[in-house]
C-alpha cells in the first residue's frame, strides 16, 4: 500500500496520485505521448537517409516514450519507484550529450566547427555573468563543451550502479548519501547545461538553417522544466513521497505536450527524399548501439595517439540529408591534446603567412576557457543548491 494518506472524516484516505482513478488519467496521457513519439521514431527508422543526423535524433526522440513509461511505472508500483526513477535519469543525462552531438554534426563536424568558430569574436557569457571574462571561441572551447556534458553522464551511471546497491542494502535513505549525491548531482548538472547553453549560444548563427532555437528548447523544455518542476513539488505541502507522486503524476499529464515539441523540432519528414542505403533493422542497431559514444568518451579524457576524420577547412559541411558536401576527406593521426589545442596551431599557421595574428604564448586558450567555465559553475550552482536547501527546509 502506498505511504501516502491523508485523513478525511476519520477515514485514512490515500492521497489522489496514489488512486486508480489517478493511475488510469496517468496512463492515458503518457500513452498519447508515446504514441506520437513512437510514431515519429518509425518513421526516422524507416527514411534514415542521413545517419548521422538521425542516429542522434532518434535517440532524442526516445526521451518521451522512456520518461511517459518510468513515470506511469514509478506510480503503480511505488516500492520499486526508485529503481525505475534511475534508469529516468540515466537516459535524461544521455540526452543532454546526444543534443550536443547532433548540433556538431549540423555544424560539419567537430574540426569545421571549430574553423568556423575562431573567425567570430570573444563572447561574452550570459545574463547575470556577462560581468566574467569572454570566452575564445576555438576548438578548446568545443573540447571543454564536450566534457561539460559526458561528465554528466559518466557521473550519472556511476551514482545510478551505487545508489542501486544501496537500494538493495537498504542504506538508500542514509543522510550522509542523500547529502553527497544531492552536492554531485546538483555541480554536475549545472556544469552540463551551462555548458550546453554557451554552445548554443556559439554556434546558433552557425547552424541557423537548421533551426536550432526549435530544437533546443524542445529538448531543454524536457530536460531542464521537469528539473525545476520537481523542485517546485517539492516545495508544496505534504511528505516527500507524496511529492515524488505528485511530480510522476504531472509527468505524465506533460507527455503529449512534449512528444509534440519534439515532433515539430525533429519531424521525420525533412528525410523522406533521400533513399535509405540500410534495412529499417540496420538503422535500429546503428541507434541503440553505444560504441560511438564509448569511442568519443575516450577520446576527450585520454591522451593517446587516435585516427580522426577531419573535414576541410573550406567548403566541407553536412547537409539536410546527413551527406558531406566540400572537398575530400582527409585522415590525419594526431594526439588528442592536439586536437583540442587546434586555437593556438592555427593562430602559429596565420602568424607565419603575415596575417599578423597575435601569440599565444601569454596565456594558454585552454587555461582562460577552464577559468571562465569554473566561475559561471560556482554561481549556478549556487543558485542550485539554494532552490534544493529551501525545498529540504
Amino acid at each position: 500500500l502506498s505511504p501516502v494518506v491523508h485523513v478525511l472524516g476519520g477515514r485514512v484516505m490515500p492521497s489522489f496520485p496514489a488512486t486508480p482513478a489517478a493511475w488510469a488519467i496517468a496512463t492515458i496521457f503518457a500513452s498519447i505521448g508515446v504514441g506520437i513519439s513512437a510514431y515519429n521514431i518509425v518513421g526516422h527508422i524507416r527514411h534514415f537517409t542521413a545517419p548521422p543526423l538521425q542516429k542522434d535524433i532518434v535517440r532524442l526522440l526516445f526521451i518521451v516514450p522512456l520518461y511517459g513509461v518510468c513515470s506511469v511505472l514509478s506510480l503503480i508500483f511505488w516500492e520499486s519507484s526508485p529503481y525505475i526513477e534511475i534508469i529516468r535519469d540515466i537516459y535524461e543525462a544521455f540526452v543532454i550529450y546526444c543534443f550536443l552531438n547532433l548540433m556538431l554534426t549540423f555544424g560539419g563536424g567537430e574540426h569545421h566547427m571549430a574553423m568556423d568558430l575562431q573567425e567570430l569574436p570573444r563572447m561574452n557569457h550570459p545574463p547575470p555573468f556577462c560581468c566574467l571574462p569572454k570566452i575564445t571561441l576555438n576548438a578548446a572551447f568545443i573540447k571543454a563543451v564536450k566534457r561539460g556534458t559526458l561528465q554528466f553522464v559518466v557521473i550519472k551511471l556511476v551514482f545510478a550502479t551505487v545508489s542501486i546497491a544501496l537500494l538493495a542494502a537498504g542504506k538508500y535513505d542514509d543522510e550522509a548519501w542523500q547529502v553527497m549525491n544531492l552536492v554531485v548531482y546538483n555541480i554536475s548538472y549545472t556544469i552540463a547545461l551551462y555548458a550546453l547553453l554557451l554552445f548554443y549560444m556559439a554556434t546558433k548563427d552557425i547552424v541557423s538553417t537548421m533551426s536550432p532555437a526549435k530544437k533546443f528548447f524542445a529538448i531543454k523544455t524536457i530536460v531542464f522544466f521537469t528539473y525545476w518542476q520537481e523542485l517546485l513539488v517539492g516545495l508544496g505541502p505534504g511528505s516527500a513521497e507524496e511529492a515524488n507522486r505528485w511530480n510522476d503524476f504531472i509527468l505524465c499529464i506533460e507527455m503529449p505536450l512534449f512528444a509534440i515539441l519534439q515532433y515539430r523540432a525533429f519531424p521525420w519528414y525533412e528525410f523522406q527524399t533521400g533513399v535509405p542505403d540500410k534495412s529499417w533493422l540496420a538503422a535500429a542497431g546503428d541507434v541503440v548501439s553505444v560504441r560511438d559514444v564509448a569511442q568519443d568518451l575516450m577520446h576527450n579524457i585520454k591522451p593517446a595517439y587516435q585516427e580522426y576524420t577531419l573535414n576541410s577547412q573550406q567548403t566541407g559541411v553536412i547537409n539536410q540529408q546527413g551527406t558531406y558536401v566540400g572537398q575530400k576527406k582527409k585522415k590525419y593521426k594526431t594526439r588528442t591534446f592536439i586536437i583540442g589545442n587546434l586555437g593556438a596551431q592555427e593562430a602559429k599557421r596565420r602568424k607565419g603567412g603575415g596575417t599578423g595574428v597575435r601569440s599565444e604564448k601569454k596565456e594558454s586558450r585552454r587555461v582562460r576557457l577552464s577559468h571562465h567555465f569554473l566561475g559561471s559553475w560556482v554561481l549556478v550552482l549556487f543558485i542550485h543548491m539554494s532552490c534544493n536547501i529551501a525545498m529540504n527546509a
